[in-house]
């Protein structure tokens, strides 16, 4: 498609983009609207960092070993502009160490959290619980390293089993990612043992049947559902090796 312009100026004389020496126009040409799949995407695990926040239980030093994974989602077409994302407590349910987290599952002796942050600049997001069993435990860790283009997941691991970290639950998430044309594509995150891998899929892994009424398909791990007694040893204190934590010599 080929495109002029014509003016008429104020003295009724008619200008137009053919007029005098050069002959301008601009052609448009039309493309198909690009669809996303997953091989028009790259989702890459890292093993981001690691540490330990420290606690005491009177005179016992109680390290509480923790892993960071980030996942990150970047376009091999145009670079991604946005994401509306699904599933994920955007506010933590007032609690900053859980603001845009969407599971926290126990695995054997270690505790999984999983977040999706909104995209942005690189930043660094408190983590953690002010209501574990050993009191306020939070540490602050890095997100967004790849730009404000890419898309961030997070695995967070922590020692300790869901009796220090009530209560435990779990969404599915999902996002609606835009790129820079306004190109649209929806994906859904899966996970494996015990939400310790995620993975990214192009159909949702559940069924309408498990949709709860607030929107968020939830996969079986309800706050009510989540909360397991303290087990105390015989001083009264919260037994660490059954909460799967190990105090340091």
């Amino acid at each position: 498609m080929r495109i002029g312009a014509s003016i008429l100026q104020p003295d009724n004389v008619l200008v137009t983009t053919r007029s005098g020496s050069n002959d301008s126009s601009i052609y448009i040409d039309a493309k198909p609207r690009p669809y996303y799949t997953l091989d028009d995407v790259k989702f890459e695990r890292e093993d981001t960092a690691a540490g330990e926040i420290v606690k005491w239980i009177g005179n016992m030093r109680v390290p509480l070993a923790w892993d960071q994974d980030n996942y990150y989602l970047t376009s091999k077409k145009y670079p991604f502009k946005t994401a509306i994302i699904s599933g994920t407590q955007k506010d933590g349910r007032g609690e900053v160490g859980k603001e845009h987290c969407y599971a926290i599952v126990e695995d054997n002796k270690v505790t999984n959290w999983c977040f999706v942050w909104p995209m942005g600049s690189a930043q660094s997001k408190k983590v953690g619980s002010a209501t574990s069993e050993l009191g306020e435990a939070y540490t602050n860790i890095r997100v967004n390293q790849r730009g404000n283009h890419v898309l961030t997941a997070t695995r967070w691991k922590i020692s300790g089993r869901m009796s220090a970290w009530p209560p435990v639950w779990s969404y599915w998430c999902y996002f609606d990612i835009y790129d820079i044309y306004g190109n649209e594509k929806r994906f859904y995150l899966d996970r494996s043992d015990r939400h310790n891998l995620l993975h990214l899929r192009e159909n949702q892994p559940w069924s309408q049947a498990a949709v709860s009424d607030n929107g968020f398909p939830v996969d079986g791990h309800s706050p009510e559902a989540g909360y397991e007694p303290v087990p105390l040893g015989p001083d009264g204190a919260p037994d660490l090796e059954a909460l799967g934590i190990k105090p340091s010599a």
